[in-house]
Order: C-alpha cells, then sequence, then structure tokens
C-alpha cells in the first residue's frame, strides 16, 4: 500500500479519537438509554478500528471484528431515532426494529464463515437509517413552531451525516458484484478515497452534533 493511503487510513484513527471523545463529553446521566448506548458507540468504534489495523498490520484475518462490530452498530443507530420521535407508535415500531436486528446479526455472526461483510444485514440496516434521517430532517423542515436555527439541533446533524454516509454505502453495495469484477484499473484507488471522504463527512456531521449537545445541556 502506497504511503498516502496508509498515512489516510492511520490518520483517521485520530478522526475516530476526536469522535469518541466529543461523544463522551455529552455523556449525561439523565438522558435515556437510547443517548448513552449511542454515546458508548464512538468509543467502541474507535477501539474496533484501531484493533483492526493492528490485527491487519500482522497479517491476521479482521474481518470477523468488524461484523461482530456491525452487530451493535446498525442496531444502536436506529435506537437513537426512539429518543428522537415522540409519537408512542413510531418509538414501539423503532424499538421493535431494533431488537429484531440484534438477534438477526448475532444468528449470521454465528453462522457465517466470516470471510466478507454481511451484505443483506448491512443493506437491511443502512436502508432502515436512511428512512429514519429522511423522516426526522422531513419532521424538522415542516417544523413551522421551530425557533432555534437548525446548526443547535444536534438530532440535525446526525441525521444529515447518516443520510449521506448510509447512502453511500446503499449504493456501493448494490454495486458490490460490478465492482469486484471491475478491470477498471483506477476503480479500487477511486473506491478508496471515496470511503475515506465520506467517512470523514460523516464525523464532521457527528462532531457539530456532540458540540451542539453540549451547547444545549449546559
Amino acid at each position: 500500500m502506497s504511503w498516502p493511503n496508509l498515512f489516510i487510513q492511520w490518520g483517521f484513527l485520530l478522526v475516530q479519537l476526536i469522535t469518541a471523545i466529543l461523544a463522551l463529553r455529552s455523556w449525561r446521566k439523565k438522558k435515556s438509554m437510547a443517548w448513552k448506548f449511542f454515546i458508548l458507540l464512538w468509543p467502541i468504534t474507535f477501539i474496533t478500528e484501531a484493533t483492526g489495523k493492528i490485527l491487519a498490520g500482522f497479517g491476521l484475518h479482521n474481518v470477523w471484528l468488524y461484523n461482530l462490530y456491525d452487530v451493535i452498530f446498525y442496531p444502536v443507530i436506529i435506537f437513537i431515532y426512539s429518543h428522537v420521535f415522540s409519537t408512542a407508535f413510531i418509538k414501539m415500531a423503532i424499538k421493535a426494529i431494533t431488537f429484531v436486528f440484534v438477534p438477526w446479526a448475532i444468528w449470521n455472526f454465528i453462522l457465517q464463515s466470516n470471510n466478507g461483510i454481511n451484505t443483506y444485514y448491512s443493506l437491511a440496516g443502512s436502508s432502515i437509517i436512511i428512512l429514519l434521517a429522511i423522516f426526522y430532517l422531513i419532521k424538522l423542515f415542516l417544523d413551522t413552531a421551530a425557533t432555534s436555527p437548525l446548526r443547535y439541533d444536534y438530532y440535525y446533524w446526525f441525521s444529515t451525516g447518516f443520510l449521506l454516509y448510509f447512502g453511500f454505502n446503499v449504493i456501493m453495495m448494490g454495486m458490490y458484484t460490478k465492482i469486484i469484477t471491475s478491470k477498471v484499473a483506477w476503480l479500487p484507488h477511486f473506491l478508496f478515497y471515496a470511503n475515506h471522504l465520506i467517512t470523514f463527512v460523516l464525523h464532521s456531521c457527528l462532531w457539530a452534533g456532540f458540540y451542539a449537545a453540549r451547547k444545549w445541556m449546559k
């Protein structure tokens, strides 16, 4: 791997560490369980990425680690929206989806060989998060009673980041077969930089969201 690619890969650990620190600084005992799980997700993300890169550096298999991480990644992000929406039916539906995803992820993790990502699980999780993010953003823009600027709404930042990041993921997973069979020389490099760029956009939105959350909670 070239030095620029290596620098970007390891440099992203710093990005994820910043997100983890900002998340932990937004921890509040009085906040909901969904919020606490959401906060803890980002330190776990940093630890997972650091461990995965160390394993890869020693030439050890690490796909199982990311599949294990996905057991909590998608359910936790879906679950946070049960804290966002006030309608009882929507809150109950989100909780039901969350509790379906967890055993599905565990079941797949146990049964699969961990030679690759669980595409169907990731695609389903990404699609649900996209729908929830869109639903929240539409609700936010249609709320004529809102008086606070959007930049103070931390779920606006989170939802924007999720919409962009998971939207990109869904497109990539939909084209997965075509991508791996493609003989276009520049495609792997493009995907590498595009993936890291959209991941940076996600973390930038998370930074703005956690900053807004801390300002609001003071």
